[in-house]
């Protein structure tokens, strides 16, 4: 049972001065159909008890307990609401008694005061009557409320995920366009450069705490906007505003397309439900902010005395002030564990002066050491006695019990070790000595999972032993040294359980457990003088530098994007009321001070609570930031770990027969031509393979593929840059096969191949394919394309004039448009990024390309400039997708062709990305009829031998000598 809701339970009246104690009516606390609450040993939370210890310990005794009423004095709680509650309880009269209502999550939790004596004769006065306290809880949430609810958190949770993966996108773009600058930085760009390199931090910044405030809106909508009355907002207004939202825009749009009798009614009616919620999102999060900066304010009046002629000005300096030294501040942070026999009130563990019994771990030493530097001394100060910080911990007033009835393998284990606990081992509702060995077991169990997990994949993935142990020995030694503080623990609680603590005998209520607390304290801080330069030189070079050259480069969409991104950024960084709290002291947020009640009332406390609360978020959601922003490019770097495709041809002519295989509905992109020298989709592999090699190399194996001067291989980079001299440092690299016999040509891209490729791949696709992913989840998934197309839109409005004009497809684009003037015909194939641009490509020239194991443009075809139809991909673009290859399903297929791949599992990923893999799965599957069999076929990738023609060479043996 929550000890909030036991807290708020009693509340009886009592008139000690004219009844003696005899008289005095005291509460009973029964639990009545409180999840499972088949015990008695509930743990009770007695910050609003003012009355002593006595009182403490009488609360805490078992109601059942003959002396109960002996031991009581005129002692009578009073019932308070504690602040961490987001909203208020109520307190209603009925059936003679007084009841306090709490709602919560769908429920309602009642704490009814009863009396268990009633006189015949009503006017007779009642003597020895004994009143005790009822705990009920009650279901107040129907099924359509719930469904409701749910569609409600849906939509929110939506409409999250889109912000979280434009905020992604947003990041690609920046450091994709960061990338380009870097290979061709000159004089004349290097303004460029440091302007989109020194947006970078505040972008990051804004775009996270964006998200920590997407991540308190989707909570509000799942707890019913309990937020938004904290904010002072009526609940008739709440309700309405979030039916006009989430229902009433949508509906009155559906019905609008219905009656003109639209075509585009799911689209229409989809953005418009986007939107909506999406304003409704720029409100909620306005609202926090304003109050995030009005609490920073008015803690800084409390600070002052609560100087009420505090001039507006001079408290934004002082909240600036004391943020920026907050956050400068060397600090070292321990996690304690304390050992005490009784367990006071949560006020008094947050002031606990005991010596611990260990230091649990430590973090924020390194940050600590710099300041801590010589070469530092003239920038920070170190502290003669350090000072003692609040931690979150300590804001919140409270900390959890972890009990034998609420104990779980999977919880202990995977617990929030950033938050205090209270860890009972004696008492009524302490731990088992069987639930305490079990969780040092598990936790010891899981951390060598792990380490074995480790190397079971290092051993799967081949390799070499020395790597192998050397990697799982380093893990080892990491995890023992975070261990060490779970060890003392261990041992430490052992020992309590061997002394017979399990077993203890209650002793005027007392409980015995370990506290694990987090304290704080400032080592260093910086000197008066730093603050003021570091002040103006984050101004000067984050926010000043770059917001001119965006102004300046005629960006009006990021200019916009970076000013808002700013404004989220400097009040998280310089206006933040956690931050002052923890400065300053917590003495706001402890109860029993009248004084400070009447300047910080309840409500105004719960609000600042609970905003910042939602930092609890920050680290998680960076993390999520980080991990999915180098994903994309480590995803891309693994689809071309072979950078050097070889390819063998053997002296002697060998042939597979066609197998016939249902899976390939074509072995040719146009059967009825049987005049083109390109009629086999082997053809198109086979080129597509051709820009990885040295162009020394390209003729040969033109020659030996099409046939003696077929095929005639061009530097097509020299003829394009001599065409366009401005594109001379281009990174876009593609090269040109020509058939004289009949005048085409054909265009081959290089596919993926260095860093700045990889970039380049994630500008254009890394966005669509986390929406892809998101729609993956949703049930129905197809039914939103129209909205996801949409949101990838609106994404690539903000891609800079520059970032476009540094695009591979551009060029590619450029280029083919050139050489349609030269060529009867003129085609495009690419594999990879390659093949992408290729269908990019072909797209918007009208032209013939075919992909091979490339990533489609069919979801984001408004991502490009000019933006593609979809009738031009289905009519001139092709792509052939091997099994187990993920890059071909990015951005939706259209025209393609599967084919199988034969790698085994551990190697899929990248090996059915390799285009000789591909080549010899078509030549195999298809027939080579008069295209020669690659010896790599056999030897690498495990197909049978081939059939020679004389029937008397063996293939191996051939190409053990070939060339």
């Amino acid at each position: 049972m929550d000890s909030s809701l036991v807290k708020q339970a009693i509340d009886v009246e009592q008139t000690p001065s004219e009844k003696g104690d005899s008289d005095i009516t005291v509460p009973r606390y029964c639990d009545h159909s409180l999840n499972n609450s088949k015990n008695n040993n509930t743990i009770h939370n007695h910050n609003s008890i003012t009355d002593g210890s006595r009182q403490g310990d009488l609360l805490a005794r078992d109601c059942t307990d003959d002396n109960y009423l002996d031991d009581a004095a005129a002692i009578m709680p009073v019932v308070t609401d504690h602040y961490s509650l987001q909203s208020s309880s109520s307190r209603v009269q009925f059936r003679s008694g007084k009841a306090y209502i709490h709602n919560q999550s769908g429920s309602q939790y009642a704490s009814e005061e009863q009396s268990d004596y009633e006189p015949a004769d009503q006017t007779q006065v009642a003597t020895n009557k004994q009143n005790y306290i009822s705990m009920k809880r009650s279901n107040t949430s129907s099924l359509g409320e719930t469904l409701v609810r749910a569609v409600y958190t849906a939509i929110a949770v939506f409409v999250g995920a889109n912000i979280f993966i434009f905020s992604i996108g947003l990041l690609i773009f920046l450091f994709a366009h960061l990338a380009v600058q870097m290979q061709d930085v000159d004089a004349s760009k290097i303004y460029d450069f440091c302007g989109t390199f020194l947006a970078l931090p505040i972008l990051v910044d804004g775009l996270t705490h964006l998200l920590v405030l997407t991540s308190g809106f989707v909570m509000d909508v799942y707890s019913g906007h309990s937020l938004l009355r904290l904010f002072g907002w009526d609940s008739v207004v709440i309700g309405w505003t979030a039916f006009v939202a989430f229902t009433g825009v949508p509906l009155a749009t559906l019905l609008g397309l219905l009656f003109v009798q639209s075509e585009r009614i799911v689209e229409i009616t989809l953005i418009s439900s986007f939107v909506s919620v999406v304003v409704f999102f720029v409100l909620f999060a306005s609202i926090v902010c304003i109050q995030l900066v009005k609490c920073s304010l008015d803690l800084v009046q409390e600070f002052e005395g609560g100087n009420m002629d505090l001039p507006l000005l001079v408290r934004v300096k002082r909240a600036i002030w004391i943020t920026t030294r907050s956050r400068l501040s060397g600090k070292q942070q321990n996690l304690y564990v304390y050992e005490s026999d009784s367990l006071n009130g949560v006020k008094e563990l947050s002031q606990q002066s005991d010596s611990p019994s260990l230091v649990y771990m430590s973090r924020g030493k390194l940050w600590l050491r710099l300041t801590q530097l010589s070469i530092t001394n003239c920038l920070f100060e170190t502290l003669e006695c350090p000072q003692r910080r609040w931690t979150r911990s300590d804001i919140s007033g409270s900390l959890p019990f972890l009990t034998k009835d609420n104990w779980g393998l999977e919880r202990v284990f995977c617990r929030n070790r950033e938050q205090s606990t209270i860890v009972l081992i004696g008492g009524n509702a302490a731990m088992t000595r069987r639930q305490a060995r079990s969780s040092t077991v598990f936790f010891f169990l899981g951390n060598f999972s792990y380490i074995l997990l480790l190397a079971a994949i290092l051993v799967w993935y081949e390799t070499p032993l020395v790597l192998t142990m050397l990697a799982t020995i380093l893990l080892w030694a990491y995890r023992i040294y975070k261990m060490r503080g779970s060890a003392k623990l261990a041992k430490k609680v052992n020992q309590s359980y061997y002394q017979g603590s399990s077993e203890c005998n209650i002793k005027d209520g007392e409980e015995k457990g370990f506290t694990h607390q987090w304290k704080c304290h400032t080592i260093t801080r910086p000197k008066h003088s730093f603050i003021s330069v570091f002040l103006f030189l984050h101004l000067l070079f984050c926010f000043v530098f770059p917001f001119t050259f965006l102004c300046w480069s005629r960006n009006g969409s990021g200019a916009i994007t970076f000013i808002v991104m700013s404004l989220l950024h400097f009040q998280q960084t310089i206006m933040d009321p956690e931050q002052i709290v923890e400065e300053i002291g917590a003495d706001v947020f402890m109860e029993g001070r009248p004084d400070m009640e009447s300047k910080l009332k309840s409500k105004y406390k719960s609000r600042l609570y609970h905003i910042t609360s939602m930092n609890g978020y920050r680290p998680s959601i960076l993390s999520l930031v980080v991990i999915f922003e180098s994903g994309g490019v480590t995803t891309e770097a693994a689809s071309s770990t072979r950078l050097d495709p070889t390819i063998t041809f053997p002296n002697s002519t060998f042939f597979y027969q066609d197998q016939k295989q249902m899976n390939l509905a074509t072995c040719q992109l146009d059967p009825s031509d049987s005049t083109s020298n390109i009629q086999y989709l082997a053809d198109y592999a086979f080129l597509a393979i051709l820009p990885y090699f040295k162009s020394e190399t390209i003729q040969s194996l033109l020659d030996n593929w099409f046939g003696s001067n077929v095929a005639v291989y061009h530097d097509a980079e020299t003829i394009f840059r001599a065409m366009r001299p401005e594109y001379a440092e281009s990174l876009v690299s593609f090269d040109l096969v020509s058939f004289p016999e009949d005048n085409t040509a054909v265009v081959l891209v290089r596919g993926t191949h260095a860093y700045f490729d990889y970039l380049a791949d994630a500008k254009i696709w890394y966005s669509t394919a986390l929406f892809q992913g998101f729609r993956a989840l949703l049930p129905f998934g197809d039914f939103f394309n129209p909205l996801i197309r949409f949101n990838i839109g609106t994404l690539t409005v903000l891609e800079t004039g520059s970032t476009r004009g540094f695009a591979y497809y551009a060029k590619t684009t450029e280029f083919v448009n050139y050489l349609k003037d030269q060529y009867s015909e003129v085609q495009i194939t690419g594999h990879s990024l390659g093949g992408g641009i290729a269908l990019i490509s072909g797209a918007q020239t009208h032209s013939k390309a075919v992909g091979l194991s490339a990533p489609n443009t069919v979801l984001g075809r408004d991502t490009v400039y000019p933006k593609l139809k979809l009738d031009d991909l289905e009519k001139y673009t092709f792509n052939i997708a091997p099994e187990m290859d993920i890059f071909p399903k990015i951005g939706d297929q259209l025209s393609v062709q599967k084919i199988k791949c034969r790698a085994d599992l551990k190697g899929s990923l990248i090996n059915c990305h390799l285009p000789e893999r591909s080549l010899c799965e078509m030549l195999y599957s298809c027939g080579n009829i008069d295209r020669p069999v690659l010896c790599e076929c056999v030897s690498k990738f495990g197909y049978p031998e081939p059939n020679s023609v004389d029937g008397n060479v063996g293939f191996s043996s051939v190409c053990s000598g070939g060339k």
